[in-house]
């Protein structure tokens, strides 16, 4: 799964989910996406940096 998840062009969010906490964060860390959801999608916190990799921005705006 995690090849497929890298190999898109765009990296601006993804989400995991599981039961497995350990395994979320081996999974989250492993992602190239500006943000990552665990057992949840779009959850937003506007004090936190916000921003994507590859084709989804030019890095962290803030």
């Amino acid at each position: 799964v995690l090849p497929r998840a890298n190999k898109t062009v765009y990296g601006l969010a993804a989400s995991v989910f599981t039961k497995d906490i350990d395994k979320a964060i081996t999974v989250a860390n492993s992602i190239r996406a500006g943000t990552v959801w665990v057992n949840c999608y779009h959850a937003v916190c506007l004090q936190a940096p916000f921003g994507g990799f590859k084709e989804s921005g030019i890095g962290r705006e803030w």
